[in-house]
């Protein structure tokens, strides 16, 4: 056994402790004290999460006490986000992550467009996958993982899924106009079934899409290109809130994204970084009565059916989560993520600072807690300069370096096929400090010397 806790020790010194390192670009944090405790509470009972328990559907037997505390706290985040009676309108569950969530929408999209929605016209079967060129790499892991063909297989164009990464305004957002023309492009060759993946808070700028402003776009459409709402046109619509999922709520109120929007089908939600959980605690919400569409046969669970992605997962996660929105409430949150967004705010601030003796410093717009930055070069080499450890001043700071990142965010560009100069972007979460950005800042302008 000491073998085994000297590797431990050995493992924790070679990560980083978000309590005490200068972590100024991840979107993890340290756990809040109630989900340590829940954690600690709860693993020793080796609680499994299997099956779904909002539907009022029997499930595993055994787990009724945690069952009961993740279909609460399910609810409560239904509610948060938009819906004004979680218990009739939502279904949900707890899941590994956004990238699990974002499967199990991109599952139930397609499989609900095949279903609903019957194109009239010879060809016309094939799903357009659009989002932003900006969303979650998981994304194109989604299309190929639920949509992609053998292409030798189709003949007619629009019987093809097809993935559309689209361009964004000046603000980095997905807006109506911009979605508008991409739909009726793909609608005048064919196109019938649309899945449209909308991002709350993209991970390398902070952007909101404009799902207000959508929403109102598609009933337009549905009225002007299916007048009599018969069902050979459809449109499925997932968000993405992995990250702005738990920060708009509290500090952009009037941002309406979630359930109060009719086209909102499901939405991924993760706890593990603004809602300060122990990984892993993803969230996957629909409305009621869609994972009808993602039914799997299990014949030896009570109930018979699974309607998850992952099967079984942690029922400690669920209590963790749960404890966490009972002991901080809305307020405990939005003092958190404004705390957050204070931080950035000093640190850009502080950037500032740095323009009269560097340069112009180009900061990409946010919504978020995120700081997108292209330097100038001065700057630039003092971000790339290492130390003793050999480390560039960015890595040992955590700060994520991207390369090839667009300088107009309104011109489409594709992955691997990107043209621009490097940007980093900084993510600020609750373990960060303004001690620990000015230090940063000093060490980044003592290297300019």
């Amino acid at each position: 056994m000491a073998e085994i806790r000297q590797a431990w020790n050995d493992a924790k010194r070679k990560n980083i402790d978000y309590r005490t390192d200068p972590v100024l670009g991840f979107p993890g944090t340290t756990p809040l004290p109630e989900a340590v405790a829940a954690t600690r509470a709860m693993i020793p009972l080796q609680p499994n999460g299997i099956g779904i328990y909002t539907t009022g559907e029997r499930t595993e037997m055994g787990f009724e006490g945690t069952q009961a505390l993740e279909k609460d706290f399910v609810l409560r985040l239904a509610n948060l986000l938009g819906s004004a009676k979680p218990e009739t309108e939502v279904d949900g569950y707890l899941c590994n992550g956004g990238n699990e969530g974002n499967d199990h929408g991109t599952w139930l999209g397609r499989n609900w467009l095949l279903e609903h929605v019957r194109p009239k016209a010879p060809g016309g079967r094939g799903i357009a996958f659009m989002t932003s060129f900006l969303t979650h790499y998981s994304a194109e892991k989604q299309f190929n993982r639920f949509l992609k063909q053998e292409a030798g297989l189709i003949k007619k164009p629009a019987d093809r899924n097809i993935l559309k990464l689209l361009p964004t305004n000046a603000q980095g957002q997905l807006d109506a106009q911009i979605l508008n023309q991409a739909i009726l492009q793909l609608y005048a060759v064919g196109y019938r079934r649309f899945l449209i993946v909308l991002t709350v808070g993209t991970i390398n700028v902070g952007s909101i899409d404009a799902v207000e402003q959508i929403d109102g776009l598609l009933d337009n459409l549905k009225t002007k290109l299916n007048p009599k709402g018969r069902s050979g046109l459809g449109f499925y619509v997932h968000v993405d809130g992995a990250f702005g999922g738990l920060v708009a709520p509290f500090v952009l109120p009037e941002v309406k994204f979630g359930f109060q929007n009719r086209s909102v089908m499901s939405i991924s939600v993760d706890m593990h970084k603004m809602g300060s959980v122990p990984y892993p605690a993803g969230v996957f919400l629909c409305r009621k009565g869609l994972l009808q569409h993602t039914i799997t046969d299990a014949p030896y669970l009570f109930g018979h059916k699974d309607k998850t992605v992952p099967g079984s997962r942690s029922g400690t996660s669920a209590v963790a989560c749960w404890s966490v929105m009972m002991k901080q409430g809305r307020e405990g949150f939005r003092k958190r993520i404004q705390k957050c967004l204070n931080l950035t705010e000093w640190l850009r601030l502080g950037l500032i600072n740095l323009e009269a003796t560097h340069g112009r410093i180009r900061f990409y717009p946010t919504q978020m807690d995120i700081l997108t930055v292209r330097l100038p070069p001065s700057l630039r080499r003092a971000m790339e300069s290492k130390d003793r450890s050999r480390k560039p001043l960015w890595e040992r700071y955590c700060v994520v370096r991207i390369k090839h990142f667009p300088k107009d965010l309104t011109r489409p560009v594709l992955r691997g096929k990107m043209k621009g100069s490097v940007v980093y972007r900084f993510l600020i979460m609750p373990h960060d400090t303004v001690e620990k950005i000015d230090q940063f800042l000093c060490e980044l302008a003592e290297k300019t010397k």
